[in-house]
C-alpha cells in the first residue's frame, strides 16, 4: 500500500482523497492522522467526484468527531462553515490573501474611482471578509449560487463583529448613497443567492459603479464571463471593471504555442465574452512566445492587464496559480471589459456543459 503523504486541513478537519488501494486501510490510516496532529478531530475522505452545482462532495468520517461546522482563522479573519455544504480550499490561503492586497491594498491614485468590487461567486467570502475587514473605502457586493454559503458568510460577519459595515439586499435597487464607501472603514453589500450570470447584468442595470469584479469558482472558469456581453461601460458612463477569474486548463504550461495554456485561455475567454480570438493577447506579444506569468507575480499580472488597448488589441494578463494535477493546472485570469463584447441572444452564448452552467435549484 502506497502511505499517503498528504491531506489537507480546514480547522479541526482533515480531507483526504485515498486511492481505491487505500480504502481497506482507511479507518486505520484515519486513526494514525488524528493520534500524530493535535490540531486535528475529525478525519474524513471524499467519496466519489465532484458533481453538485455547488461543488460541494460527499464525504465520509473516517475517525474522531463527528461534527464537520469549521471555525478557522485567516487573513485576520475568523470564517466558521459547514463543511459538507460550501466550497473552501484552504490551499489557496495564501492566493487570497495576495489578490487582495494587489487590488486594494496598494496605494491609490487620488483622483481613482473608489473600488466598488462585484464578488460574482463569493463563497463564503474569503475575498469580501477581508476587505472589509482590513481596507478602508472599498465596497464589496458578494453574490453566490449556494444559499448554504451566503447563510454562513452573514454568520461569519457576525463572528467578526461586522455587522455596522453589513447591508443586505433581495431585490437590487438602482445606486444611491446608501451603497457609497463609508468615510471610515468598508461596506459589504450581501445579496441574496443568485447566479453570476444575473448578478452582473444587474449590477450594471442599476448603475453601481463596478471597478473590479472577481470570479472564484475555477470548474466553471472564464466560460461564466458571457455574463459581460452587451455591458458597455463607457457609454454607460461607468468605469470598466478589472476581472480576475479563476479557472482550470488541461493544455501545456510550458508551452508558448497554440498547444499550450495562454492559447487555451485566450481562445475560451473570447469565446464566452463574443470577440474574434485574435483580438486579446498576453503581454502585447504575439500568440507565439506567450506563457503563463508564475504564481508570485501577482502584480505584474495587474500591471499587465491594466495596459491601454493598443491597434484593436485588449491586454490580458495569465498566471498560474498552482498545480492540481499532473495534466491539469489552475489560473487566474485577469483583463479589463472589452468595449467590443457584443449584446446576443442565448442562441448566440458559447455552449457551457451542463454541469458547468450555474442554475438555482427549484
Amino acid at each position: 500500500m502506497e502511505i499517503p503523504s498528504s491531506f489537507e486541513q480546514a480547522g479541526h478537519i482533515a480531507h483526504m482523497n485515498l486511492r481505491d488501494s487505500q480504502l481497506p486501510y482507511k479507518h486505520l490510516i484515519g486513526q494514525v492522522i488524528l493520534d500524530k496532529n493535535k490540531s486535528i478531530k475529525t478525519v474524513v475522505n471524499k467519496v466519489g467526484r465532484i458533481e453538485t452545482e455547488f461543488r460541494t462532495f460527499a464525504m465520509e468520517v473516517l475517525a474522531g468527531e463527528e461534527s464537520t461546522v469549521v471555525r478557522l482563522k485567516e487573513h485576520q479573519c475568523f470564517f466558521e462553515f459547514e463543511y459538507r455544504d460550501v466550497y473552501w480550499n484552504s490551499r489557496l490561503q495564501e492566493e487570497h490573501g495576495r489578490l487582495v492586497e494587489a487590488l486594494f491594498m496598494q496605494p491609490k491614485n487620488a483622483a481613482s474611482a473608489k473600488p466598488v468590487l462585484a464578488d460574482c461567486t463569493c463563497g463564503v467570502g474569503p475575498f469580501s471578509l477581508p476587505i472589509v475587514k482590513l481596507v478602508n473605502g472599498v465596497v464589496s457586493h458578494a453574490n453566490d449560487l449556494n444559499p448554504a454559503s451566503i447563510r454562513w458568510l452573514r454568520k461569519s460577519c457576525a463572528l467578526n463583529k461586522m455587522e455596522e459595515h453589513v447591508v443586505e439586499v433581495e431585490s437590487l435597487p438602482h445606486y444611491s448613497d446608501v451603497f457609497a464607501a463609508p468615510s471610515t472603514g468598508s461596506l459589504l453589500v450581501i445579496h441574496e443567492p443568485g447566479d453570476a450570470r444575473q448578478f452582473v447584468p444587474d449590477l450594471f442595470q442599476k448603475r453601481h459603479p463596478v471597478t473590479h469584479a472577481v470570479f472564484n469558482l475555477p470548474a466553471a472558469g472564464v466560460e461564466l464571463l458571457d455574463c459581460f456581453r452587451g455591458l458597455d461601460y463607457p457609454s454607460a458612463g461607468l468605469p470598466t471593471p478589472l476581472v480576475c477569474c479563476y479557472t482550470f486548463s488541461d493544455a501545456a504550461v510550458d508551452s508558448g504555442g497554440s498547444d499550450g495554456c495562454v492559447a487555451d485561455l485566450l481562445a475560451r475567454l473570447a469565446a464566452a465574452l463574443g470577440l474574434p480570438k485574435d483580438v486579446l493577447r498576453c503581454a502585447d506579444l504575439p500568440l507565439k512566445g506567450q506563457v503563463a506569468l508564475p504564481s508570485p507575480q501577482i502584480n505584474d499580472m495587474v500591471q499587465q492587464a491594466l495596459r491601454e488597448q493598443t491597434d484593436g488589441y485588449t491586454p490580458v494578463a495569465v498566471r498560474l496559480v498552482r498545480n492540481v494535477a499532473p495534466t491539469r493546472h489552475m489560473f487566474c485570469v485577469c483583463f479589463r471589459v472589452p468595449r467590443r463584447a457584443p449584446a446576443g441572444g442565448d442562441e448566440d452564448m458559447p455552449q457551457v456543459p451542463s454541469e458547468k452552467r450555474p442554475k438555482l435549484s427549484s
